[in-house]
């Protein structure tokens, strides 16, 4: 096993669905903020 395999295993292990969930909502919140960015400059 490779390395970078093993540490994003051990990373995937302590990634808990919260986290999860707030980059998730992250990524949202960036992506209607360009949406609105967009839609502003139109």
């Amino acid at each position: 096993m490779s390395a970078l395999v093993h540490v994003k295993l051990s990373l995937h292990k302590w990634y808990t669905p919260a986290q999860q969930a707030s980059d998730l909502l992250d990524h949202r919140l960036t992506g209607i903020d360009r949406e609105q960015r967009h839609i502003a400059s139109a």
